[in-house]
């Protein structure tokens, strides 16, 4: 019976290491997932070479519906320098099916890129607004 009781404790202690590792491994994926996405982001960025776009709007849909629109010129307007035609853009997206904090880091970076002075004209604008 001690034999046999000594036994289950090390296959016990063996399947509880190996759980561990385990969840070790799963952490560990999640964080490269994590990272690949903010990689994904930043290079997204990259590509709204217009920076201050992100600003135009409140949320990350608004922006791109604003740019649904703009493709009533085919291609994105020259003002905003893409090279991507909106359908790419939202293929691109999908593809890569960004999460919501990955839109709000694109937001807040653009937000941090445009320069405070444009912010400040934009907060007073809106003040004037809601009076």
């Amino acid at each position: 019976r001690q034999r046999r009781e000594a036994e289950h404790i090390r296959w016990k202690t063996k399947s509880d290491i190996l759980k561990k590792k385990k969840a070790l491994e799963a952490n560990e994926e999640e964080q490269k997932r994590k990272e690949h996405n903010e990689r994904l982001v930043r290079n997204a960025l990259v590509r709204l070479r217009n920076k201050s776009l992100c600003l135009m709007f409140s949320t990350w849909k608004e922006n791109i519906d604003f740019l649904k629109k703009r493709r009533l010129l085919g291609r994105f307007s020259s003002v905003y320098k893409m090279e991507m035609r909106w359908i790419a853009w939202r293929q691109y997206l999908e593809d890569w099916k960004l999460e919501k904090y990955c839109a709000a880091l694109v937001i807040q970076a653009c937000a941090r890129r445009v320069s405070a002075k444009k912010v400040v004209e934009k907060r007073r604008a809106n003040d004037r607004a809601a009076r």
